[in-house]
């Protein structure tokens, strides 16, 4: 569980750090992971990862929702973050 935190917690980061919100059209990170793709998979379809995320970063994000799809292409999420 901890290596899946910190998966979540680098995807995160990673393609938000450094980022200008008024620059920003579209996100794009790429990350290798020891998983298999089956199990990646899972996280990702059906907002798996955005729910994931949500339940095991409280101290950093404090909500996320889905603006519009159901976490197929095009789907829109909000994260709003903990101010601080």
């Amino acid at each position: 569980m901890l290596k899946l935190v910190s998966l979540i917690c680098f995807l995160i980061f990673s393609c938000y750090m450094g980022v200008e919100s008024k620059d920003l059209k579209h996100l794009t990170n790429e990350l290798e992971v020891n998983v298999a793709a089956s199990r990646v998979w899972e996280l990702y379809r059906h907002l798996g990862i955005s729910m994931l995320t949500a339940r095991e970063l409280k101290t950093v994000i404090q909500s996320v929702q889905v603006l519009k799809g159901d976490g197929g292409v095009g789907t829109i999420l909000k994260l709003t973050f903990v101010p601080g």
